[in-house]
């Protein structure tokens, strides 16, 4: 990262931020049982990751002109609320691992799992109500509002995929469908609402090119996200990634839009997290045939080149280019 600006002190500072959110106000905090409630809750933060969607917040506001401290706490907010999402998509989804370790109801089971996401739901929203000697009660119910509508329509996004595989019918599904829903599930919260949270914490309306471009940036991460875990970990190394562990991604779904009859019932298996071993082999055939990879790579490409388009005219209105420059530079990560 260019400039004066550390990834790796930004992380540090998140940690101490996220640690501050975590235990403000928890009573009894000496207690073997919340200490253990604590630990579950700092389990996937402490397992690293890009923090892109906290990076994202923190540039756009200081971008605006917003103050450091208010910036940094907007952005453990932002990963705050990714975390909590992490958990509730892993036991919803059956996902195995999170971050190359067990996701958290594996190593803890359901219950303390979906607790300890509980407790992060409502630290999150005591620690935005703190935000209200920092700026006008206005701004800041402005913020509690996107964030209450970021959660609102991940949640709805979450629903397009889980309802796809209650059902267990596929073959309406094509692209389109698949693009609406990471529009909701994944550009929202990763990408329009942290470009956002910088104009609203300065008091400004948010350039309507946030709404287009974040979600044009979150479906080329999401295509991204969908295909790396098979090709860099294919399914004879290693079947723990959702590719092939069940759930709607975007290798499937352009699968789905030409798959011959008599390959469906395999296709099916595989996004219901139901397929056997010969399910695998003929699916990976017909990747290799229809060249999925090139496919995928080239609308993720599409998607993100679109992105940055749409970005630009908005980093004219802001107050501080060198904050618009680490969002350009983040943007550029997503190739």
């Amino acid at each position: 990262m260019s400039g004066d600006f550390s990834i790796s002190e930004f992380r540090e500072r998140i940690s101490q931020e996220f640690e501050v959110l975590l235990t403000t106000g928890v009573l009894e905090v000496a207690e073997p049982e919340i200490q253990k409630l604590l630990e579950i809750a700092r389990e996937y933060p402490a397992r690293g990751g890009k923090i892109i969607r906290g990076r994202l917040a923190y540039f756009s506001c200081r971008a605006y002109g917003v103050s450091d401290t208010l910036a940094l706490r907007l952005a453990a907010a932002v990963e705050t609320l990714h975390n909590w999402a992490l958990i509730h998509d892993d036991i919803e989804d059956g996902s195995p691992v999170r971050r190359g370790q067990p996701a958290l109801h594996r190593q803890y089971g359901i219950p303390l799992a979906l607790n300890a996401s509980d407790f992060l739901l409502m630290k999150l929203w005591i620690y935005l109500q703190g935000i209200d000697g920092q700026v006008s009660f206005g701004i800041a119910q402005r913020i509690r509002e996107e964030f209450m509508s970021l959660i609102l329509q991940m949640i709805q996004g979450q629903h397009y995929e889980l309802s796809w595989i209650h059902e267990g019918d596929f073959r309406g599904l094509g692209r389109n469908r698949y693009f609406e829903m990471t529009a909701l599930k994944t550009a929202r919260y990763s990408f329009t609402g942290p470009l956002r949270l910088g104009a609203l914490a300065a008091g400004v309306p948010p350039p309507p090119e946030f709404h287009e471009a974040g979600k044009n940036l979150g479906i080329a991460f999401q295509i991204r996200d969908d295909i790396s875990d098979f090709w860099a970990n294919p399914p004879e190394e290693n079947k723990t990634n959702e590719t092939w562990d069940g759930g709607v991604t975007f290798p499937l779904i352009l699968l789905l839009e030409d798959c011959p009859d008599e390959d469906y019932p395999a296709l099916s298996r595989i996004i219901r997290g139901e397929a056997a071993g010969g399910d695998f082999d003929r699916i990976k055939v017909l990747f290799e045939e229809k060249d999925i990879l090139g496919k995928c790579q080239e609308q993720a490409e599409s998607f993100l080149d679109e992105g940055r388009r749409t970005l630009e005219p908005a980093f004219s209105r802001v107050l501080v280019s060198k904050w618009a420059d680490l969002i350009r530079e983040l943007v550029r990560e997503l190739s």
